[in-house]
């Protein structure tokens, strides 16, 4: 009997044991599922790098009007040449490249006169240059300034326009600048006045 109680005893033993490891097991397994997975980090932006224009200074222009130019009514008589002057206003501060300018890079102070019929139209005449230093130039350039004069020949052709006073059309292109900077190239309306004699 005492054999019989001892071997009932081990069984039921083993059996409850088996049952706590089970349900121990079974909690465990059950915790996991439960449980919240770690959130994502969210990533930090990075800043934009900066535009490389966005510390650019603007573009740096000329007053207005910093050059003039106008014409005179000239009289031209059928049997000669006259050299319309065309008179051009450099303000104070500033000034143009001659014609020729010094190096071929240099955009020239150039007039010119659209055809017209009855009219031969010369080569302009530029006056004299001056030489001065600048900051942005290492070598010594010609230009003018102040107050210049450039002469275009203008003559009757054969077809004999009538005695009258007759417009022609010219241009003036210049780039202007001051004792630091050049700036954008510009073209200014010229109005010619012819009084045919």
């Amino acid at each position: 009997m005492t054999g019989k109680l001892f071997k009932m005893m081990s069984r039921t033993f083993i059996t409850l044991a088996c049952f706590v490891f089970l349900a121990v097991a079974l909690t465990a397994c059950r915790g996991t599922e439960n449980k919240t997975p770690d959130a994502p980090v969210a990533a930090t932006p990075q800043s934009p790098a900066a535009s490389p224009d966005a510390d650019a200074a603007p573009e740096k222009t000329p007053p207005e009007n910093v050059v003039q130019a106008e014409a005179p009514s000239a009289d031209l008589m059928r049997s000669a040449r006259a050299n319309v002057p065309v008179r051009v206003t450099i303000a104070k501060g500033y000034h143009i490249n001659a014609n020729p300018p010094s190096f071929p890079y240099l955009i020239a102070t150039e007039l010119t006169v659209e055809p017209k019929a009855g009219f031969v139209i010369g080569k302009p005449v530029y006056p004299a240059s001056v030489t001065r230093k600048f900051a942005f130039s290492k070598d010594p350039l010609a230009v003018y300034e102040g107050n210049v004069v450039i002469k275009m020949p203008i003559s009757i052709a054969e077809g004999k326009p009538p005695y009258s006073e007759h417009g022609l059309n010219g241009k003036l292109r210049y780039q202007a600048c001051d004792d630091d900077t050049c700036f954008p190239p510009n073209t200014l309306d010229v109005n010619l006045h012819a009084v045919v004699k």
